[in-house]
């Protein structure tokens, strides 16, 4: 028997989603919309029982802690933060205002496997991490594309450098390990689930580095098609 939301409101989002993120280990989906909606449905639920607006509008920031107990949202005005998935409170918020907010616009964020660090990636390619236990925050210049992800340790941030190439920038030493150039550039990054991999795509095509080594294992180009737009890996890590 349907619900009376499944009935009467079967659209969660009433504007165009913007953003989403899924937990393989929980199943907890999260979707975000260009009105600041975040909606969150677990594994069983015909539809989310959590609808909330932390902020203003989204795009693309979103992430789902692993376990699925927490989300990360990260909004066009510059403002973070962390909230619960069962009703929606703050863990982490900062907020910003004005036009300093507006340069650090939100275009990627994650969350490591503890919940004690959060990563995001502005459009101005300010990479900047908080430390929730310390209250410290760091920040590093030179950086571009749309996507940001903490390795399974929580060690390494994966990113994309000014020319388009993967990096992995190490949270010990500070630095970029080494990864082979693309012959493309692309915009978007993401491990494999087993986190040997990265795969990269862009405009140009979609490429595949080993994570021990950096070595580029494999790359398609997409000539005479209109690019890569977004990466999806399957939960198995055999198809892209």
């Amino acid at each position: 028997m349907q619900s009376l939301t499944d009935r009467f409101c079967p659209n969660t989002h009433d504007a165009a989603i913007t953003a989403a993120a899924h937990d393989p280990d929980s199943g907890t989906v999260a979707t975000a919309d260009a009105n600041g909606f975040v909606a969150i449905q677990r594994t069983g639920e015909a539809s989310p029982r959590l609808v909330f607006q932390p902020g203003g509008q989204i795009n693309g920031a979103l992430a789902l802690i692993r376990g699925g107990s927490m989300v990360a949202v990260g909004d066009e005005n510059g403002t973070i933060g962390m909230y619960r998935c069962v009703d929606g409170t703050p863990v982490f918020r900062e907020e910003r205002e004005g036009n300093r907010g507006l340069v650090r616009a939100m275009r990627g964020v994650s969350i490591n496997p503890t919940g004690s660090l959060i990563a995001a990636i502005a459009k101005d390619g300010l990479l900047r991490l908080w430390d929730l236990n310390s209250n410290e925050r760091d920040a590093w210049r030179e950086f571009t594309g749309t996507t940001v992800q903490f390795d399974q340790r929580g060690e390494r941030v994966l990113l994309i450098d000014p020319n388009g190439h993967p990096q992995l920038f190490d949270l010990t030493t500070r630095k970029p390990t080494y990864m082979d150039k693309l012959k493309t550039p692309a915009t978007k990054a993401q491990f494999s689930p087993c986190g040997t991999m990265v795969l990269a795509g862009g405009s140009g095509g979609i490429s595949l580095l080993r994570v021990s080594d950096g070595a580029l294992i494999t790359s398609f180009a997409t000539r005479g098609g209109s690019g890569i737009q977004n990466l999806l890996i399957s939960p198995d890590g055999s198809q892209a």
